[in-house]
């Protein structure tokens, strides 16, 4: 099996390092987890109406509350990358 290294820039330095979810998403197990997840989380929602009710007010309050946690953070991420990068 090959390792997918990913491209390096022309002086040597890598390039930005992408999101550590994003690349735990890209792999086969999780992504794979994840559709077989939300294909019976969606169709639960259809099939039972008020199942359906109480997951869209639990989406609403999760998408709340890591909006705010979020821009809570954000001071603290900018204060970290600032240093990390003249580090």
């Amino acid at each position: 099996m090959s390792m997918n290294k990913g491209p390096t820039l022309l002086d040597g330095d890598l390039p930005e390092q992408e999101n550590v979810l994003q690349r735990v998403l890209q792999l086969p197990v999780v992504s794979g987890t994840c559709e077989c997840f939300q294909k019976t989380y969606n169709s639960t929602k259809e099939a039972h109406p008020l199942v359906a009710s109480v997951c869209n007010a639990y989406e609403k309050g999760v998408q709340g509350a890591s909006n705010l946690a979020a821009w809570s953070m954000e001071p603290v991420v900018r204060r970290l990358s600032t240093q990390c990068e003249s580090s």
